[in-house]
């Protein structure tokens, strides 16, 4: 059985076999749909942007990856010894003064479950993922931002 690819490969795998630079959830969507990792956990998203992220702030110009966009990365090198920075696929915008209106009311429950996936036991179970390929988590001792009462 052949050992499987680390996250950092994989990312590398598939940011190389693409001519455009990727979002974070594209890159994680390639990853799972070629089978360059079989276990991937409740968030790989979030893996994958972390692993990312962390390389370009703590490696800085030496990191094989160049954020060109919010979420969205290429790698840095081509091949060796040509260095490719991708334009800024998004462009500059001014932050606004303005704060969002904050509600006291949920809105946002339900959004990492279906009611399909409730085991109705003794003990039940209030499995969920946030999105396709993760492993369910179980959503029912959650508190806090996972789950509002």
């Amino acid at each position: 059985m052949a050992l499987e690819m680390t996250w950092r490969k994989a990312i590398d795998t598939v940011l190389a076999s693409s001519a455009t630079p990727l979002h974070y959830k594209d890159i994680t969507e390639r990853i799972i749909s070629q089978g360059l990792r079989t276990s991937v956990g409740a968030t790989p998203a979030a893996t994958v942007n972390a692993q990312i992220a962390t390389s370009i702030k703590h490696d800085g110009p030496a990191s094989p990856y160049v954020r060109v966009g919010k979420g969205t990365f290429a790698l840095r090198t081509t091949a060796p010894g040509i260095v490719v920075v991708p334009p800024k696929l998004t462009p500059d915008v001014e932050e606004s003064e303005e704060t969002e209106e904050q509600y006291e009311i949920v809105t946002s429950f339900g959004m990492f479950w279906r009611r399909s996936a409730m085991e109705w036991v003794a003990t039940p179970k209030l499995l969920g993922m946030q999105e396709i390929g993760a492993t369910p988590v179980d959503f029912l001792t959650a508190v806090g931002d996972l789950l509002a009462l």
